[in-house]
């Protein structure tokens, strides 16, 4: 006598299709709300419920279905989540540690050395116009106080790299 996993079955009602595959009758009926299973009165199509749940005609599950199930999307699911909070976990542990910056941190040190820069190169002329004059249009001087100047203006840019620390180093390699 063959056993209810081996023996082909076509059409029966939705109990025997469960008992057969070993599922619940509720998610036959699931299955059967949501698609195109023929029915003949009570009967159900077992060849289309086994399409629409990716299994052979024995009633195992086929290799794509087992990709798809339900058990496995979950499992990905609450991995994908351990994931995520792992992840931020580590955000977080390098923020404290100082290893990580917020954009509005960087954004506001920027400007202030944009603004520190342009402010020294705008002062630079009238700072220099008397230096100059006193050179007497001598090109070799007047080239000697520019150079010194931007000089200047270079090392306090170095000297701000810091700045998104709250701390400035004054090296300067003149």
């Amino acid at each position: 006598m063959a056993s209810k996993r081996t023996k082909k079955i076509t059409w029966g009602g939705v109990s025997e299709y469960a008992e057969t595959r070993e599922i619940s009758r509720q998610h036959v009926y699931r299955i059967l709300k949501q698609g195109d299973i023929a029915k003949r009165g009570k009967q159900v199509s077992f060849t289309d419920l086994d399409n629409a749940l990716q299994r052979d005609s024995g009633g195992k599950k086929t290799d794509s279905a087992d990709g798809d199930s339900n058990t496995n999307r979950l499992t990905k699911a609450r991995a994908d989540k351990e994931t995520t909070k792992a992840e931020i976990e580590d955000l977080k542990l390098a923020e404290m540690q100082g290893e990580l910056l917020h954009r509005e941190a960087i954004a506001m040190a920027m400007q202030q050395i944009i603004t520190s820069v342009r402010q020294q190169i705008i002062d630079m002329p009238s700072r220099l116009t008397p230096q100059l004059a006193s050179c007497g249009g001598d090109e070799h001087e007047i080239n000697k106080i520019l150079t010194a100047s931007i000089k200047e203006i270079m090392n306090n840019l170095y000297a701000l790299r810091d700045v998104g620390d709250g701390k400035q180093t004054e090296k300067s390699d003149n």
